[in-house]
């Protein structure tokens, strides 16, 4: 890839532009090969710190993702980062189904609960109907083999993963080898943001980088530790890494 890269906290971080990252897209289904996309926020970010993730053989992409990353790296690495643009994954996520509708892909969805995942099918057929959905499974349940071979039995073009950070991330490295998706994707809340089951940000406060804010507000019982404890913990061990460096 011809993208800049950082590594932090373990992990190679792409910074790609948006073209470049839909380029991939695009030459993993059309040229079949495998290729597999992370969203990195803070919090894969600090398991990485922690336990690190271990996917060197494989042909796994991680960006650097979410407003608080985004505001870190632009403060402490001022010369990596001067025309750097922040990536935003919902958005990303919505062009890739339009990308799909277009080239007639098929889709199989592991994440979220059943009804969650036929509310997305419903929305997305509506909207791109020339998106094949080949499968589903609820990844709230226990993930045995057996989802793989369902995965694999109906050959999907694109594979959607959102079972919230780390688990989703841990479950494609460690089942990357035996999957036959083109594009494996990770997309934590995504099925239930573009089902309506969770509401976005209006546009404006999406622009001022307060989407972060407006999912506090709404779910602060589940959030404020995120936000408050996790966040603060990235932001130390970015600073200690970077002096002791």
């Amino acid at each position: 890839m011809k993208s800049k890269t950082i590594d932090l906290h373990n992990l190679k971080l792409y910074l790609f532009q948006e073209d470049e990252l839909y380029s991939l897209m695009k030459k993993s289904f059309l040229q079949k090969e495998k290729t597999s996309i992370f969203y990195c926020d803070f919090r894969l970010l600090n398991y990485s710190f922690q336990k690190s993730l271990n996917f060197i053989s494989k042909n796994i992409y991680c960006y650097p993702d979410s407003t608080g990353v985004y505001i870190i790296l632009k403060l402490l690495l001022p010369r990596i980062f001067p025309r750097f643009k922040k990536l935003i994954s919902t958005d990303i996520y919505i062009e890739l189904l339009k990308i799909a509708n277009d080239n007639n892909l098929s889709l199989f969805l592991l994440g979220n609960e059943n009804e969650i995942l036929q509310l997305f099918i419903y929305q997305v057929s509506h909207d791109y109907p020339n998106i094949k959905f080949v499968g589903s499974v609820n990844g709230y349940g226990n993930l045995t083999n057996s989802v793989v071979e369902k995965i694999n039995d109906c050959h999907p073009d694109i594979l959607l993963v959102g079972m919230g950070v780390p688990k989703q991330e841990l479950w494609v490295i460690e089942n990357y080898n035996k999957l036959n998706a083109n594009l494996i994707i990770t997309v934590g809340a995504f099925f239930s943001l573009y089902s309506g089951h969770i509401r976005r940000a209006p546009k404006l406060l999406r622009t001022l980088s307060l989407e972060w804010l407006v999912r506090l507000i709404n779910d602060p019982a589940r959030l404020w530790k995120r936000y408050f404890v996790e966040y603060p913990f990235f932001v130390f061990n970015v600073i200690k890494e970077r002096i002791t460096k």
